[in-house]
C-alpha cells in the first residue's frame, strides 16, 4: 500500500522535526493509455491536495481510463474505510479527465482540505535529505487564478493549468487528433421524436407515412414509443373494382446505443402492433369500411446526429416479419375475392428528428 505521508520540520538549524498532520492511508491502483497521466502523478497530486488533512483513514482508489473514439473515459472507485463509490467521467483529453478524477477522489476524502489547497495553492516543501521517511515529491502547483472581474475566472478549480497531469503535445494523444468540440452529454435523456418516410409491405403498393412519440435513454441504453400513419394505397382486382388499404398502429423498441462524441447508432429491437384498415372501391363494389389486426416483430438501426446538445437529426431503417397477417377481400357476382393480404415480410425508411426536452447528468451507483 503507498502511504502519503506530509512532512512538518524546523527550519532553523538541528531542530527536530514536529509531528505533523496525518494523511491518510491511499493504495492507488491506476491504468491509462500510454500518453496520459501515469499513476505516480496522480499519487502526487492527490498527496497536494490532501496535504493539511487530519483525517486518519484507509483510502483504496481503482482508476481506469479508456481511449474512445473521440474521448477519454475514466472509471473510478474510490473506497474510503470500506465504503465505496463507483464513479463515470469523460473528457476531450486524458489529462483533464484525470485532474477532474484526483479532485473526485480528494474531495471524497477531504473535502475541506481539499478546498483549503484549491482556496490557498499551498504545497508541501521538499522534505530535508535527512529525513528517512518516504518522501512526497512536490510537483507544480495547481493553479489557482487571481480574483479577477470575470466571474467565470474566479470558478477555477485547478484544472487546466497543472501541465503535469496533461499531455505534453499533440504528439502525445493516443489517439494522434484534435478532439471535437460538441459532446451531448452521457445522461439520462427524454426526447420528442418525429419523421416520414417511405414504407414496402404495408400497403397495396409502397407508400410514404409519419410518425410521432417519445423516447427515453438512460446510458447506452433507450426505448422509445412511437405512433405511426402509413398512407393508402389502391389496388384494382377487376375492372370498376378494387381496394384502398391504409395502415395505422404504434411501435415499441429497446435499444442498445454506440455512443460517440455527436453521433449515436442505436440498434433496435421492435414490436408493432396496428390496424390495416380500408375500403373496396368502384362501381362494382359496396364501399364498406374494414378493419384487422397486424401483428409484426423486427430489427432496425439508426444515426442520431446531434447537431446541438437538445437537437438532433436522425434517420432509421427497419426490416420486419409480420406475426399475423390481416387481409381484405371483395364479393364480385357472389364470390369472394382476395384483394389484398399484408405481405409476411415489410420495410421501413424513416428520417426525421428528436429534441431533448429533459436530461439529467448520471453516474454509476446513484451518484449525480
Amino acid at each position: 500500500m503507498l502511504r502519503l505521508v506530509p512532512f512538518v520540520w524546523w527550519l532553523g538549524t538541528g531542530a527536530p522535526p514536529e509531528p505533523g498532520p496525518s494523511i491518510p492511508a491511499i493504495d492507488v491502483t491506476w491504468q491509462a493509455p500510454p500518453g496520459c497521466p501515469s499513476r505516480d502523478e496522480v499519487t502526487r497530486q492527490l498527496a497536494r491536495h490532501l496535504a493539511t488533512s487530519e483525517r486518519t483513514a484507509t483510502v483504496r482508489v481503482d482508476g481506469r481510463v479508456v481511449a474512445r473514439a473521440d474521448t477519454f473515459a475514466l472509471t473510478l472507485s474510490v473506497e474510503v474505510d470500506g465504503a465505496a463509490e463507483l464513479r463515470e467521467l469523460d473528457a476531450r483529453d486524458c489529462g483533464l479527465v484525470t485532474r477532474a478524477g484526483v479532485l473526485v477522489v480528494a474531495v471524497t476524502v477531504d473535502a475541506l482540505a481539499t478546498a483549503n489547497h484549491l482556496d490557498t495553492g499551498a504545497a508541501l516543501p521538499e522534505p530535508p535529505s535527512s529525513v528517512s521517511t518516504p518522501a512526497v515529491q512536490t510537483a507544480p502547483l495547481v493553479g489557482v487564478s487571481p480574483p479577477t472581474d470575470d466571474p467565470a475566472a474566479s470558478l477555477d478549480l485547478g484544472l487546466e493549468q497543472d501541465e503535469s497531469l496533461a499531455p505534453a503535445s499533440a504528439a502525445d494523444d493516443p489517439r494522434g487528433r484534435s478532439p471535437r468540440s460538441i459532446s451531448p452529454p452521457r445522461s439520462a435523456s427524454v426526447a420528442l421524436a418525429a419523421g416520414g418516410g417511405l414504407g414496402l409491405g404495408l400497403v397495396p403498393s409502397v407508400t410514404g407515412g409519419v410518425e410521432g412519440g417519445v423516447a427515453g435513454t438512460v446510458g447506452r441504453f433507450g426505448a422509445e414509443l412511437v405512433g405511426y400513419h402509413w398512407f393508402a394505397r389502391a389496388r384494382e382486382v377487376e375492372s370498376e373494382a378494387g381496394i384502398s388499404a391504409a395502415l395505422s398502429g404504434a411501435r415499441l423498441a429497446a435499444c442498445g446505443l454506440w455512443r460517440g462524441r455527436v453521433v449515436d447508432v442505436p440498434l433496435c429491437g421492435a414490436l408493432d402492433v396496428a390496424a390495416s384498415h380500408g375500403r373496396g372501391r368502384g362501381a362494382r363494389v359496396q364501399a364498406l369500411d374494414t378493419a384487422d389486426l397486424w401483428l409484426a416483430a423486427g430489427t432496425g438501426v439508426g444515426v442520431w446526429w446531434w447537431v446541438v446538445p437538445r437537437f438532433a437529426l436522425t434517420a432509421r431503417a427497419d426490416a420486419l416479419v409480420a406475426l399475423r397477417r390481416p387481409g381484405m377481400f371483395l364479393t364480385i357476382a357472389g364470390e369472394p375475392i382476395e384483394a389484398f393480404r399484408v405481405p409476411g415480410a415489410a420495410f421501413r425508411l424513416v428520417i426525421g428528428g428528436r429534441v431533448r426536452v429533459w436530461m439529467r447528468e448520471t453516474r454509476r451507483g446513484g451518484a449525480q
